[in-house]
């Protein structure tokens, strides 16, 4: 998809949320209606987002060539334990920031992983 047709689609989208904001606004029912699917809809996507990346880890650790059954078990079951302790995603975001040189800014749509030099 190119950045023209993105820009369309994010045009087309913010319409059709200002079209559902403003019935939202004369009817009250609607509005609930709304907030209910939006609030099922957003866990579902969390949940399905997570599994997603908890597979696409699992394959690209195997690609690599690091991990067969064993070894995944052992970084799922360590990923789930980061996660479980962490105190916010800014904080784990940055801890990997720190740790192994790596910026996640999911902010840029096409380039979200970079690479920081060391210094020195």
């Amino acid at each position: 998809m190119t950045r023209q047709q993105i820009r369309k689609e994010e045009r087309l989208i913010a319409k059709a949320e200002a079209k559902v904001k403003a019935r939202m606004q004369k009817d009250p029912v609607v509005q609930m209606a709304y907030n209910m699917g939006y609030n099922a809809g957003s866990e579902h996507a969390v949940r399905y987002t997570i599994k997603e990346c908890y597979a696409a880890a699992l394959l690209a650790m195997k690609k690599l060539g690091n991990y067969g059954h064993n070894g995944g078990m052992k970084l799922m079951s360590e990923m789930d334990e980061i996660i479980a302790h962490r105190l916010t995603t800014e904080e784990l975001i940055d801890q990997v920031y720190e740790e192994m040189g790596i910026r996640i800014n999911f902010r840029e749509p096409f380039e979200r992983i970079e690479e920081v030099e060391a210094d020195g």
